[in-house]
């Protein structure tokens, strides 16, 4: 009995442990379920917190934008208005320049007028004064040369009665000296130096006619000019080209080029090689004697002297009258005086003249010709080989970036912006704007090309190296098939370019330092446009 009333206790005290666990698991359900809604409730509360925050930045984000908007248009429309306002104030100065240089240039042309008109005054009191004692002077020789005459002849009539009182033969006096009162073809000096003195004095008569009525001047064998007349020459002449336009220029120039092609048979400076200069003798004849001068249906220089030499003032001088009277006949649109005509040959001739110099001023021998003509086809082949190169240069370099742009703007690619600017920077600067390169050899084995360096350009090695080295790291797009291209090598030790700077670039593609060195003169040459060229550091990939 004891067993089994144990085994009843036990089963009683297992019952009141399940019932007392089944307690606890319910009071574990409830704890767990209020703690999940705890958790619920604080998980959307959180989540409305962070939504609100975000929306509140949201609001805040595009208030923002709409500021920065707001800001960017006034931006932009206050850079048109100050664009606007540069340009007003550029024209304004352009303009007030221009008015200013006009009336300084009109001023100097009226000042230079009247200084020659005073001195041309001038020249032409002392040239009649001069007529006038010249005049005198032959008057007075003719009274004495008369008186002279009349005492001969008075002496001549008293041998002659002398000689009838003595018995004289009529024969004898047929003989005598004067005839009638008129001197006998004997007198071999009274009649002559009469004639010579009527002839001097109507020549000189109507010389003064010319130079009084018509202005011609007197015919001087002389090509000097007083100093102050040349210096006031030399200064119209010169404000006459500065203000004129270029295509007047041009058209004066074209028309003294077809003069000398026509009278000398000279088109370009190289003809002037074969020209045949006046014979010393003439050249000495006309100058120190009483030579004939030039021959006006085959001109000749006289190499040995500059133009301002008798015989080469004369053929310039009628060279200048024979485009004058063409001016005239064919009614140009475009006249100029004879000091700026007389300038134009002036220079022509010097250019020509330096032609048949040595180094040392005189003279080329047959042999010192050919050798120069030898050398100057050298330089000339040279030069045209680095233009040749420059110019493909040039040409390969906008395929490979025109290329590289059609790829990219393809691909899409981030880099697309930084190959345009690169073929935009090569086409600014054009073909002129390529450096020139120098062929060489290099340890004595190999041959490269020495990259000429132009003082005057921005440097931009690292974006031309960037372009050039393209064309051989994409052998997908550019055939590696040719000749291997020479390697080029840059160093501030190579030789400087001989070209002139390129004209009428932005300012960005000039270097800094070179431009701060020119004049004003200069700088007003160079023609720089006034929009601007952005500059980008060039990355690509």
């Amino acid at each position: 009995m004891s067993l089994r009333k144990q085994l009843y206790y036990q089963g009683e005290r297992i019952r009141e442990l399940k019932t007392k666990l089944r307690y606890q698991g319910e009071s574990f359900q409830e704890q767990q379920r209020i703690l999940q809604q705890q958790y619920e409730d604080l998980h959307h509360t959180a989540l409305n917190g962070v939504v609100k925050d975000f929306q509140a930045q949201k609001d805040a984000l595009g208030e923002m934008e709409t500021v920065l908007q707001k800001r960017e248009t006034e931006l932009t429309s206050l850079r048109a208005e100050l664009e606007l306002e540069l340009q007003s104030q550029m024209e304004k100065m352009s303009t007030s320049r221009a008015a200013n240089l006009k009336a300084r240039v009109q001023e100097e042309v009226t000042r230079l007028r009247e200084s020659l008109q005073a001195e041309k005054e001038r020249e032409m009191a002392k040239l009649e004064q001069e007529v006038t004692r010249l005049r005198e002077s032959l008057q007075a020789e003719k009274e004495r040369e008369m008186a002279n005459f009349e005492q001969q002849h008075h002496r001549m009539r008293k041998e002659d009665v002398g000689n009838e009182g003595n018995g004289g033969s009529p024969g004898e006096r047929q003989t005598s000296p004067v005839e009638g009162g008129e001197p006998s073809g004997g007198s071999s000096n009274t009649v002559p130096i009469s004639a010579m003195v009527e002839v001097v004095t109507r020549g000189v008569e109507v010389a003064l006619h010319n130079v009084l009525t018509d202005g011609k001047m007197i015919p001087s064998q002389s090509g000097r000019r007083s100093r102050r007349r040349r210096v006031c020459e030399d200064e119209e002449v010169k404000l006459e080209k500065e203000s004129e336009p270029v295509v007047h220029r041009d058209f004066i120039l074209a028309e003294v080029r077809r003069l000398f092609k026509e009278k000398l048979g000279i088109t370009q400076d190289l003809d002037f090689i074969t020209h045949r200069p006046a014979a010393a003798e003439d050249v000495r004849a006309y100058e120190y004697e009483d030579g004939f001068g030039p021959d006006r249906n085959n001109l000749s220089f006289d190499l040995t002297q500059n133009y301002s030499s008798p015989w080469n003032t004369y053929i310039l001088k009628l060279l200048c009258q024979e485009l004058q009277a063409r001016c005239k006949e064919e009614n140009w649109p475009i006249k100029r005086g004879d000091n700026y005509i007389m300038e134009i040959l002036r220079e022509c001739y010097k250019r020509l003249r330096t032609c048949k110099l040595t180094s040392k001023g005189v003279l080329e021998t047959p042999t010192e010709t050919e050798a120069r003509l030898v050398e100057g086809r050298i330089q000339m082949g040279k030069d045209s080989r680095q233009a040749n190169r420059r110019q493909n240069k040039y040409h390969r370099r906008v395929m490979v970036l025109d290329e590289m742009v059609k790829s990219k703007s393809e691909a899409q690619d981030d880099d697309l912006q930084s190959w345009k600017w690169l073929r935009s920077l090569i086409k600014t600067l054009g073909e002129h704007g390529m450096s020139s390169e120098e062929s060489s050899v290099e340890n004595g084995v190999e041959n490269v090309l020495r990259v000429k360096n132009m003082p005057w350009r921005r440097n931009i090695d690292q974006e031309l190296e960037i372009v050039d080295f393209q064309r051989l790291l994409d052998t997908d797009i550019f055939s590696p098939q040719g000749s291997k291209p020479l390697t080029r090598k840059r160093s501030p030790d190579n030789p400087s370019t001989t070209r002139d700077a390129v004209k009428a670039l932005p300012l960005a593609l000039y270097d800094g330092a070179w431009f701060a060195q020119l004049t004003e003169r200069q700088i007003e040459a160079l023609n720089v446009p006034q929009q601007t060229f952005s500059w980008m550091k060039v990355v690509v990939a």
